[in-house]
């Protein structure tokens, strides 16, 4: 009975590696081959329906969230914690959508994944269903912000769906992942153009607080405080010339002050004791 009970889980098993690749494979992933330190850029991501013919996006029903993650080096994360995806349909018109930062997803992608040494996931959800009928590709633009050490890092990007529990054998989460992509943090990026908000932080080793002096340009801006992990523990609205933020709340060690005004970002390590 038991060696029966283990053959209908290797055969159940089996069904959800169909189910999981089959629901979406990649049209195209590009990321840049360099970067600037603390300075943010993009990657393009895009998804496609997959080749299993049990998919029907032809349903009016067919929806979930989207699940998405990336494999980011200590320090990385993802700007403001938030980026917009294109969901395009043969069905209905091109709809954008948000992906936000989520706990959740982040442990669940640790747990199915372990991050190396030195890494972490940085995991996220949409903001709300996705409707799936008639869809052709999701694009998703991610804005990666590094730390301001130089070296060759490889990042790995994942994008899924939860799952639905209704279906039968209530099948997890699938996911389609990138192989491991290589990029370059250097100085001497080849960029067509900089792009640095002109700001002060300071102090870099600190108890207490620390001030943040920016350009007046009639634009608002946003600082983060970003652990080590990745994920994003204060924010606070830069509106004045000569701006400061209270850390007494948080713990001491290391973390990242990332600074946006307008489309420029700036990115300083700090110390609080």
């Amino acid at each position: 009975m038991k060696k029966r009970t283990l053959l209908r889980n290797a055969c159940v098993a089996l069904f959800f590696i169909a189910v999981f690749f089959g629901c979406y494979k990649w049209k195209s992933y590009s990321q840049p081959t360099q970067a600037l330190p603390s300075q943010v850029f993009t990657t393009i991501l895009s998804i496609q329906p997959g080749d299993d013919p049990a998919n029907d996006y032809t349903n009016k029903d067919n929806h979930d969230f989207g699940l998405f993650g990336v494999l980011l080096p200590n320090g990385w994360t993802v700007d403001q914690d938030e980026f917009e995806f294109t969901n395009n349909s043969d069905s209905t018109e091109a709809t954008t959508g948000w992906v936000y930062f989520n706990e959740t997803q982040t442990a669940r992608l640790q747990e199915l994944d372990p991050a190396p040494l030195g890494y972490h996931w940085w995991g996220g959800k949409t903001d709300d269903i996705v409707n799936l009928w008639g869809f052709r590709t999701i694009d998703f633009n991610i804005p990666i912000l590094p730390t301001d050490e130089e070296g060759n890092f490889n990042l790995k990007y994942t994008v899924g769906d939860l799952g639905d529990p209704t279906h039968p054998g209530k099948r997890e989460p699938a996911y389609i992942k990138t192989p491991l992509m290589p990029i370059e943090i250097t100085a001497n990026a080849s960029l067509d153009k900089t792009v640095i908000a002109e700001a002060s932080v300071y102090p870099t080793v600190t108890n207490a607080f620390i001030n943040i002096d920016v350009v007046k340009s009639g634009v608002a801006g946003k600082a983060r405080i970003v652990a080590m992990s990745g994920k994003t523990v204060l924010s606070k609205v830069l509106d004045k010339t000569h701006n400061t933020i209270d850390l007494n709340a948080l713990a001491a060690g290391n973390y990242f002050v990332v600074v946006k005004i307008g489309d420029k970002t700036k990115s300083q390590k700090i110390m609080i004791k």
